[in-house]
């Protein structure tokens, strides 16, 4: 039975929109720079009164823009954020607009907004830091890493810099590389959570599972409410054998978040090798539930059901594998590969 492991992603591609899609991580940015806290209870019509009053200080401007941005307003804080560089162009409004695209998803505007703040301040490591961040969701990880790489140069202390180009080299296969920036994060920061996760991410992939367990141990140990280092533990716990663990991890995982497909599958897959066909059912078909279109679950039930002799079922789930991924027919059994039923 296949299981799937998860790393701690970057972001998830949301599209340009003020919504993110469910399930999605969360975009973890710096902060607005340079604007004077607001309260959250702050009334925006003393705000656009201060605006009317003075229509030509940039000041009022940010500060509505900071409040309506705390509010998830992207659209408006932009036009204020927009007004204010109109009046007078600054690297740190720059920024902030910056961050308003991020948070809607349009990374190639946040990329221009980046570049004009790194212009006026080209020693501003938060600039650079972002802007790293959107070269990775517009998939140009080449242009990712060099920002990551100077963020470090300019802030060799920066254990954010340090797991997002670890992440960087996850994703071009250098798995030594990723291991040594999330090792560096640790030693720098030694309860940093992502890093222990994803480094037991690492050492899962090159099977060190005594390695990885001690990692999301510790990341539990940090963070007792991380679903995904009771899943990721346990799926390596399965691959030692010790399925009772396995067991008690992923229904820890499945308590602290009821949505994670990924963990009903990979419960599904212990019951599976404990023969427990009936129950790994249960779990493959909540995952299905949950993610109609995910193949792995597909392949895995259509093998239980195969085990469990119902084979009108098996071949079912096997067709609309095929049929959703046809690229790997190896991975059906050869009397199921027909994409008919």
């Amino acid at each position: 039975m296949r299981k799937s492991i998860m790393p701690l992603a970057l972001l998830a591609m949301i599209g340009c929109s003020g919504e993110n899609k469910d399930g999605a991580p969360v975009d973890q940015l710096l902060p607005v720079l340079g604007t004077v806290q607001v309260e959250e209870d702050a009334d925006l019509a003393k705000l656009s009164a201060a605006i009317a009053s003075n229509p030509n200080e940039p000041g009022a401007y940010r500060l509505r823009a900071d409040e309506l941005y705390h509010r998830g307003d992207y659209d408006r804080a932009i036009a204020d954020y927009t007004k204010a560089l109109q009046i007078e162009p600054d690297a740190k409004l720059y920024y902030n607009r910056g961050v308003q695209y991020t948070a809607k998803g349009c990374y190639e505007q946040a990329v221009a907004d980046y570049n004009e703040s790194i212009k006026m301040d080209p020693h501003d490591a938060a600039s650079r830091y972002n802007r790293g961040m959107a070269f990775n969701k517009l998939g140009e990880l080449a242009k990712a890493k060099e920002d990551f790489d100077e963020v470090l140069s300019l802030s060799p202390d920066d254990t954010q810099a340090m797991v997002a180009r670890g992440l960087i080299y996850l994703s071009l296969g250098d798995l030594e590389k990723a291991r040594k920036d999330f090792s560096s994060a640790i030693v720098v920061e030694p309860k940093n959570v992502e890093a222990y996760i994803n480094r037991g991410y690492i050492y899962f992939m090159r099977e060190e599972h005594v390695h990885a367990i001690q990692d999301f141990t510790e990341a539990i140990k940090l963070d007792p409410k991380s679903g995904l280092a009771f899943g990721n533990r346990g799926n390596a716990y399965s691959k030692r054998g010790q399925f009772g663990e396995a067991l008690a991890d992923l229904n820890k995982a499945l308590e602290l978040n009821p949505n994670d497909f990924q963990a009903y599958n990979n419960r599904g897959s212990v019951h599976a090798e404990m023969k427990n066909h009936h129950q790994a059912v249960l779990d493959f078909t909540k995952a299905l539930e949950l993610y109609p279109e995910f193949v792995m679950a597909l392949r895995n039930r259509g093998q239980s059901y195969h085990q469990l002799g119902d084979t009108t079922k098996a071949q079912a789930d096997f067709s609309e594998s095929l049929r959703i991924d046809p690229s790997q027919p190896e991975l059906v059994p050869v009397q199921y590969r027909r994409t008919g039923t």
